[in-house]
């Protein structure tokens, strides 16, 4: 679970040292305050009070007040918040979104970053992961989770029904 976040931490991190998010000061002495927003629900509240924890411990000066979206109201509230100027400093997306957000400017273009990086290396990852932050040849993020559809064929049953293995496509 902690490994999950992993790659949210390491986003956030990028935002503090590279001072990338237009962070608003508290006006609490010198503490920047960052918000993240992001799609679930309660039950993963405890997961990001653990990235909230381990961010503010390793980066002193800075608060992360983290707001969770319920899935279905997400894109829009998201969309609705950007468009009134009050737009979270960090957010997760979806692929298919990635266009439009890139071309609404909602996106960092984060290729040089991550290319520069020695915490991050794109080859760490499985190629579909650098697609999905992938658009016009630049990167658009930083990977969060991915998922896949599984496909089990029992090919016993198969072979007794007279039909064939399906392939691989």
């Amino acid at each position: 679970m902690v490994a999950l976040a992993l790659p949210l931490l390491f986003s956030l991190l990028l935002i503090a040292t590279w001072g990338t998010a237009y962070a608003a000061n508290s006006g609490f002495g010198n503490e920047t305050r960052l918000s993240l927003m992001m799609y679930g629900d309660d039950s993963q509240k405890y997961l990001f009070d653990l990235i909230k924890e381990g961010f503010e411990r390793d980066n002193p000066g800075y608060k992360l007040d983290v707001e969770i979206v319920p899935y279905a109201e997400y894109i829009e509230k998201l969309q609705v918040r950007y468009a009134s100027g009050v737009a979270p400093d960090v957010f997760l997306t979806w692929a298919q979104y990635k266009p439009q957000f890139v071309e609404n400017g909602m996106l960092l273009d984060v290729t040089e970053r991550i290319n520069q990086s020695s915490v991050m290396s794109l080859d760490k990852f499985f190629p579909v992961i650098e697609d999905n932050i992938s658009y016009q040849g630049r990167l658009w993020g930083t990977p969060w989770g991915f998922n896949s559809t599984v496909w089990m064929v029992n090919l016993d049953l198969l072979n007794e029904a007279g039909v064939g293995f399906p392939g691989y496509d």
